[in-house]
């Protein structure tokens, strides 16, 4: 299995690197010329791997009840809500 996951990471890789896959690129796509395809492109990606995870996970190809990513949903919403007062905050101040 591990040898299928680096082959899959190394495609990905070879992916990225030739479709210029870069968050901040993509924000600053969309500021400088209103183009929202490498943006897009990003949030498709973190889609595309919940889904798979959660897949593998429902399916019992993945175990991750004793992981580090194992965080239950209401203390992330409560980071979420947390990060999100902050930065309001902090744009409010300002």
């Amino acid at each position: 299995m591990f040898i299928y996951a680096f082959m899959l990471s190394m495609f990905f890789g070879i992916v990225a690197k030739k479709t210029e896959f870069c968050p901040l690129g993509g924000i600053a796509d969309v500021v400088d010329t209103g183009n929202t395809g490498r943006l897009r492109m990003y949030f498709f990606s973190i889609a595309t791997a919940i889904i798979g995870i959660t897949l593998l996970e429902t399916f019992g190809q993945l175990d991750l009840d004793g992981s580090r990513l194992s965080v239950k949903l209401r203390d992330m919403l409560s980071a979420v809500s947390w990060s999100v007062s902050a930065a309001y905050s902090e744009w409010a101040v300002h």
